[in-house]
Parts: C-alpha cells; structure tokens; sequence
C-alpha cells in the first residue's frame, strides 16, 4: 500500500541534465546559444552538429545522469530513512523516468518499476486515489 508520508517528488532530472548540456555548449562554441528543439536532438541522439562539425555529447550525458542519479538517491533514502530497507518495489514515474532507469537501478538494488504512460503519473495516481476515496466515503 502507497504511504503518501514517503512519496515524494525530486526536482532534479531532465531539466538539470538539460540546463548541463546547455553550459558544456555554450562552453564548446564560445557561448552560443542552443534551442530548445537542438537541445532536444542532443539529448535524443547524443551529438549534435555545429558549423559543419559533429560534437559528441553521449558520454558527457552519460557522466552527468550518474552524478544526478546519485543526488537523487541520496535525498530519497535521506527521506525514507530506515524505511527504504522494507521496500517490495520502488516505482519511477514522471517524464524522464525512464531516461534515468538505467543510472538509477543500482543505486535501489534494481527494484525500480517503471510506470507505463509515466509523464501522466501523477494524474492518473491522484486520479485512482481520489475515486478509491470517494467510493469508501459513500458506503
């Protein structure tokens, strides 16, 4: 049974690797700007090109989803604290769950589930609890 005293929502994931990627960027090309749609592309492909020349940013994004899944593990089980050890299944929703997965199982002894449809996670869970809450309340 969800206990809403450990759920919890973490601020950091695609749009901290995002805001990295922007930086490395800007830093490679003498502080040009990146769009939104070639940030994008960068991340759904790893490199980009830029003025005739192919950058290569897989193991740039690679190094900062681990440094990322790591901050994320330290404030989950911070805030789980003894809890964590009881765990049947931890389940990672939000948009860019399943872009993080990878770097995240072994920080949870692989016990993450992805949610199917994650980016409408939160929707459908307050959605399933709301109804679940108000058929209790009629009987």
């Amino acid at each position: 049974m969800p206990r809403p005293s450990l759920s919890d929502t973490i601020e950091i994931g695609v749009h901290s690797l995002m805001q990295e990627v922007e930086r490395h960027f800007k830093k490679i090309t003498n502080g040009s700007d990146l769009s939104e749609y070639n940030l994008s592309r960068i991340l759904n492909y790893g490199f980009i090109t830029y003025i005739g020349e192919k950058i290569d940013f897989r193991d740039f994004i690679e190094e900062h989803k681990k440094t990322l899944a790591s901050n994320i593990n330290d404030r989950l089980k911070k805030h789980w604290s003894d809890e964590f050890s009881f765990y049947n299944a931890i389940y990672l929703a939000g948009g860019g769950g399943i872009m993080f997965e990878e770097a995240l199982q072994p920080h949870f002894y692989n016990m993450l589930e992805v949610i199917n449809e994650s980016q409408f996670a939160n929707a459908i869970g307050y959605y399933r609890w709301g109804n679940d809450y108000f058929k209790r309340k009629q009987v």
